[in-house]
Parts: C-alpha cells; structure tokens; sequence
C-alpha cells in the first residue's frame, strides 16, 4: 500500500510473530491480499528500528458482545485513524527511511521503521499517536456502544547488527518489546513531551474554566465547577492528555494544586455566595502535601468560606486504602468543607462506598442522564438515586444535560441540581444562565403548581395497529373510517415503531403527485418515527408538559402509551386537557381561600401515597403561637396578613431547602402542614429566623419596643401577651401506619413545641412511626 506522505510504507498482516516474515500484504480495508511477500530489508545507512504498537483494549470484549461484523468494521476503522493520525502526529520525516505497518493480531497495529540515527522522540511520537487515535476514535465508539474506548501503547527501539541477514532478530525483538510494554507503559519521564509538562506546572499556565451547576426548581446558579485546560498551543491543550499525562508520569499531584490555585484565584469576581466544586483525585485526599491549611490559606485571600468549597471525588477511580481515604475525608469535612462523589454510574465505587463516605452531593454521570426522557430504565435508576440520596441526606446533580426534555424529565423526578451544555458550557468567565422558560415549564412544589398525579394509562384508549409492511393506500382506507382525528400506530413486534395521524396523512397525499407517489409504498415513508411514547405510570401532568415540547407541526399529535415497553393505547391532547382541567377543578375544591394551599383532602392524599410506597417521610406541623390575642387585638385583616406571612416563608424555605415533590398544607387557621422526604430541620430553622425578622413589621411601634401586646382575655380582663411566635414539630414515618396514628403523634409533638418559649423547632426523638408499630 502506498501512502502520499510515505512512498516506502507497506502493509503486512498476520496472525503470530513466527508467521510475520512470510505474510500477505494487506489491501486498503486490512484485507488480505494473494501475493506473498517479505518485510523489508533495511538500506545499508540504517542503523537502528524503532517500533511502536497501539492496541485496542478490551478488543476482544467488544467482539463477544457486538459480533464479528462490528469488530470487522471496528479494525477497519481503527486502521484507517491510525494512517491519518500517524500523518499529523509525525509529518514526512527524512530520517525514516522504510516504514511498514504490521497487524499483528485482531485488534492491535504496529508501526516499524528503519533509521539512520538513534531517535530520542519515541516515547513522544507514541504518547502523541495514542492520544490522536483515542481522540479520533472515542466519540464514535461511544456513540456507537456506550462504552469508553481505551488504547495501548508501547514503543521500543533496538541497534540494527551489520552482519548480513541478522537484523530480522533486532527487527522482531524490537517488535515484542513495543508489544509487551503496552501492558507497562512507556517511560514518560524521558520524554521531550514530560519537559514541556514540567513547565507548564512550573509556570502555573493553566486556565480555568467554570461550568455553572443551576437549581432544577427555579433555574437560578447554585455553583460553579472548576475545570482546567492546558495552554492553548501546548500539547496538553485538552483536559484528557494534561491529567492522563500527570497521572502516568507521578505529576498529579502538583497538577491538582496548581489547578485548585487557578480556580480559586479566578472565581473571586463572581462567585459571592456559592459554590465553588473542585475535582480531587481520591489519591490526592492522603497526599501529605495535600493539606486543608493550604487550601484555606487560598480561600482567605479571595474571602470564600470553607463551606462554599465542594471537595468532588471522582467515583472512576478506584480507592486502595478506603479506611484512611474515609478518616482523611472527614478531616476535611471538620474544616467546613463539603464533599460531592463525580461520575456515579460509571465507576468503582458503587452505592455501598457512597453510604460510606456519606457525601453531600452526589453527581450522575452523563451516561445516565443522556436520553433519560425517553428511556424507562435510565428514568427508573435516576428516581431510585433521588430516593436513595434523600435517605442519607444528599443532594443530586445531574451532569451532561444537553436537551430540554432531559431538563423538564430530571426536574420532574425530583433532581435536586443539573449542569451540561444545555444550560451553559465551561468558560471564563463563566456564562449567564436563563431558564426562566424551562422552570416555568417545570413544577417547582406543591404550592406552586396543583399537580395531576392521575395516570396516564387510566386514559388510554384502543387503537388501530398496521406492521411496517402495510401500504399507504390501506393505511388511508382505514383512516377514512376514523374520521378527520383519527390515528394508527405502526408496530414492530409490538413495540410501537411510528404513529400515522388521519390529519398528516391527508396534507401528504393531497399535494400534486401524493397518490401517486405514496400510495404503493409502505407505510415507514410517511409516518411519524420519532412520536411522544410514554409509559402507563406517567403523571397526566408531566405528559402535558413533554407535548409542549413537541414541534409546532406535531402539537397535537396523539400520545402513544406503553405497558413495559409493549403499546397498551394512544392519548389525544385533548383528552389530557379535559382531565387535568377535572382534577384541578376538584383540587380546588380544597384549597384554602386565603393562601390558595392544599387542604386537608389533599393532605390526606399526599400521606396516604407516601406511606404506599412505604418510602421514609417527615412530617412538619407549623402554628402561630399567641395568635388569638393578635387577632383580638390588630383585627380579622391584620390576622390574615399575618397568616399569609407564615404561609411565603414556608414556600420560601421550602423551595431553597426542600425537594420539588414536598407538599404544603393549609388545614386551617394558623396551622400548616409540610410533607417531605428529607430531613426538614434546616428548612424549619429558616422558616424561625425569617418570621422573627419578618413578623416585626406586623406591629406597631409601641408594641415592637416593649416586645409584648396588650389584649382582652376570656374573662373580659386586660392582659399582656408575648409577640406572635412560630412552633414547629418535625416528626419521621417509615413503613406502614395510618393517618390516625401520624395525626395524634403530630399534635403530640406540636404541642411540646408550643410550650417552649419564643420561636421554636422539636423533633420527635422518639422511634418513627411504624417502627415503634412493629417493635410493640
């Protein structure tokens, strides 16, 4: 094979090192060929072979699982990167006099070359061409498997002998060595590339990057993560060569520091009161040099509190020593620092180290969440992570959210936080971030937003089915007997393949040449492949959100409703209107008149669906304190000013420190009820220190200074009585109870804290309900 940048390289292919020298010559697809032929011999100015092998890791793993036809492809790719990568890594050198490309075995390629003088650039042509392959290969293996591609490398040079015929001995010991240091690796430290690296550190020239991480509730920043690139004309530009390098050659270490430096030095013009999330390698947490005083030291200078600083332990790597990794970790913590476990889903960790390390935040790798708005599986692990996470007191945050059905679906389920392109990529600095459209789509809570939590299958109807097979001219006939708004659905082994809707087909078939051209062609040409497919259990009302999301053409396409995967019916939108406008109406009905709350039917409902699913819940019972004599004494309209006060604090404190599924209730007079799944003491401590500031506005002067309010009592009498409080009583349900039990437990508990003087907030130290149940 001839190539424009070496008129000498030529191709050899074979199956073992003895059958190199008599192989077959490879065509341009690696195939091969019925000529045999020898390896060249070297000229006689060469004194010296260089070889350098890539292999591709877990080859043989993608063979088993993907089948001969995909390894096929997969080597002839891998083949076709190596010629065009090797062009621009190694430009056409004087010096190399003969090369030949040798495919070894499946999955590997080796490149051997004669030269005049003894090259000091091997390892760096390696490391270069590795990362160029890599770079070229990834994304289509990614896309095409779901898996990272990883390759090899190893490079070897050996002293050609003058005796004659003696230099296939160097030649194919020299090929060996490359082979075998593919599993030890090149020695970077005498690298020219390691040089370069060196410098980089010394020089500290690194630049940061921040990608903003949002609240799914309300869209607004609550962070930023700190990435770093390399030099824009260096040779560690990209993120992937600058960290694999240092991790390769003991550098990354000092790499980190430099970057955690960076990082925060550059955020001060913006960060105020977020966070600022720094990745760690879980190695560096035991490094010596690695010291909260340092890092401290760095946050002084830009006036950021240690408890604004996320430490983000990436889970791909695995952690030898967990016990001092744990101890180490928690040192930290004691300084104020928070703790995030990245890339959860795709490394070694699992949840059992998780509920070890106990972290604040716990970031979804971008496999899970890419396409989770169409596929069950992925939307069923993220739910289970929300719970799970709700369990031992951390927050979720969604990485690589690139579209804004994946945006709506996550904040749907509860996820707490999401970064990803979608909202905005890495910069400096960083980029401003709108999604007011997005959360104005999306529920925040339950005051905000009455929800329809009816199952869509409840609504679904029959519908006509055709194979792919079946012509547009039938399908037209039966769409005729539907009428204008009719639809059919195309299967597949039943599995909904595609959706025909009466309206769409009637505009194609209408045009110049429609009949003509359709009519005897199957149905695939004209139907829509690509419809809204739900599953049964969706809420009526997060399926009327995704139609909102749907091109304008398609608005009002039916929705295609599936029962594990298989077509149980279609939904039409208006079918959705009509019963989120019913519910609504009879959730209305018992909402409170003042504060447009939830009541009591509400209420109920909401606890009785929590303890179903036999999920751990909290209950929070909220009343005024010396409510009576306010209203006695400042009037009905007042009273209710004051009520509406407690009601927005509530709200508030919820949306910024609860999940977007709690429920607030207002089940009359001045008491109201929050239903959650995390632990909502530091809500409730909030709710106090915003109505002891709040409520002082709701006096008049005299009654502020003297901290109390004059009032009638029962027995016609005047009295002076302390200035409006807020009790709060938190108490847990886990397993099966019923609402008699949590209702008297929680009138117990509100009652202790009403007891207590000024604001207050009690948790019920007792055994949770049902606990205590089942014990007894």
């Amino acid at each position: 094979m001839q190539t424009d940048q070496y008129p000498c390289m030529h191709v050899v292919k074979s199956g073992t090192e003895s059958s190199i020298p008599k192989t077959r010559e490879a065509d341009g697809n690696g195939n091969l060929c019925s000529s045999e032929c020898h390896i060249r011999p070297p000229n006689e100015d060469c004194r010296f072979v260089l070889a350098i092998v890539l292999r591709l890791n877990d080859f043989h793993l993608f063979r088993s699982l993907y089948g001969e036809s995909f390894s096929r492809s997969l080597q002839e790719t891998f083949a076709s990167s190596v010629r065009s990568c090797l062009q621009k890594v190694l430009p056409h050198d004087p010096g190399c006099v003969s090369m030949t490309r040798i495919v070894t075995e499946p999955g590997e390629q080796a490149l051997v070359w004669y030269d005049p003088n003894q090259r000091t650039d091997g390892p760096d042509i390696a490391f270069s061409l590795r990362k160029a392959v890599n770079d070229d290969l990834s994304d289509i293996i990614e896309r095409r498997t779901g898996q990272s591609l990883h390759i090899l490398v190893g490079q070897a040079e050996r002293r050609l002998p003058l005796r004659d015929n003696a230099w296939r001995s160097s030649f194919f010991s020299c090929l060996e060595e490359a082979r075998c240091m593919t599993q030890s690796g090149l020695n970077k430290r005498d690298m020219l590339l390691n040089a370069e690296f060196q410098e980089i550190l010394a020089q500290s020239r690194i630049e940061p990057r921040y990608q903003p991480i949002v609240h799914m509730n309300n869209g607004s920043v609550f962070g930023w993560e700190a990435l770093s690139r390399g030099p824009g004309e260096s040779n560690f530009h990209s993120p992937l060569s600058l960290f694999q390098f240092a991790e390769e050659t003991g550098g990354l270490f000092q790499l980190e520091r430099v970057c955690r430096e960076k990082a925060i030095t550059h955020c001060r013009d913006f960060i105020g009161t977020g966070k600022l999330f720094l990745n760690i390698h879980p190695q560096t947490i035991s490094d010596p040099d690695f010291t909260p005083g340092e890092t401290k030291r760095m946050l002084e200078k830009t006036r950021i509190d240690p408890e604004n600083v996320v430490f983000e332990i990436t889970e791909r790597h695995a952690v030898e020593n967990f016990q001092l990794f744990h101890d180490t970790l928690q040192h930290y913590r004691n300084q104020g620092f928070l703790v995030a476990v990245d890339d959860v889903g795709s490394g070694y960790s699992g949840l059992q180290s998780i509920a070890r390390i106990r972290p604040d935040f716990i970031k979804i790798d971008k496999s899970l969440v890419v396409s989770a708005d169409s596929d069950p599986v992925k939307r069923a692990l993220l739910e289970t992570f929300v719970t799970f996470a709700d369990q031992i007191g951390a927050k979720i945050i969604a990485e690589g959210i690139e579209t804004s059905s994946v945006f709506a679906t996550l904040a749907n389920f509860g996820v707490h936080f999401g970064q990803g392109y979608y909202i905005a990529k890495p910069d400096y600095p960083p980029r401003q971030v709108d999604l007011s459209r997005e959360t104005a789509k999306t529920p925040r809570s339950n005051q905000e937003s009455s929800r329809c939590n009816l199952p869509v299958g409840k609504l679904a109807r029959s519908v006509p089915t055709v194979d792919q097979g079946t012509t547009v001219e039938e399908v037209r006939t039966s769409l005729d007997s539907l009428g204008p708004l009719g639809s059919i659905v195309v299967e597949q082994k039943g599995t909904p393949a595609g959706l025909i809707m009466s309206h769409h087909l009637t505009r194609q078939l209408s045009t110049l040449y429609g009949v003509a051209l359709y009519s005897k062609r199957d149905v695939t040409c004209v139907m829509d492949h690509d419809p809204l497919i739900v599953d049964e259990s969706e809420a009526v009302e997060y399926v009327a959100r995704m139609t909102t999301l749907r091109e304008k053409d398609n608005a009002y396409d039916d929705i295609v409703v599936t029962r594990r995967g298989e077509l149980l019916g279609v939904v039409s939108v208006h079918q959705l209107v009509e019963s989120m406008a019913s519910l609504q109406v009879e959730m209305a009905k018992g909402s409170n008149p003042l504060t447009g709350l939830s009541g009591n039917l509400a209420l109920e409902s909401e606890m009785e669906k929590r303890i179903d699913l036999g999920r751990p819940f909290y209950v929070v019972y909220a009343d005024l304190d010396h409510f009576k004599a306010y209203n006695d004494t400042y009037g009905f309209q007042h009273g209710d000013q004051m009520i509406l006060l407690l009601a927005r604090i509530l709200q508030r404190c919820q949306r910024r420190y609860g999940e977007p599924s709690d429920f607030i209730g207002h089940v009359g007079g001045d008491d109201f009820v929050l239903v959650t799944s995390a632990d909502p003491e530091r809500a409730c401590r909030g709710v106090t220190r915003c109505f002891q500031r709040a409520s002082r506005g709701c006096y008049t002067e005299r009654d502020r200074e003297r901290g109390c309010m004059e009032a009638q009592t029962r027995e016609g009498g005047t009295a002076r009585f302390s200035l409006v409080t807020v009790s709060l009583g938190i108490l847990r349900v886990e397993g099966s109870t019923t609402l008699q039990r949590i209702s008297e437990r929680a009138a117990e508990v509100k009652k202790y804290a009403k007891s207590q003087t000024g604001n207050s907030v009690l948790r019920d130290r007792r055994a949770p309900l049902a606990t205590d149940e089942r014990s007894g």
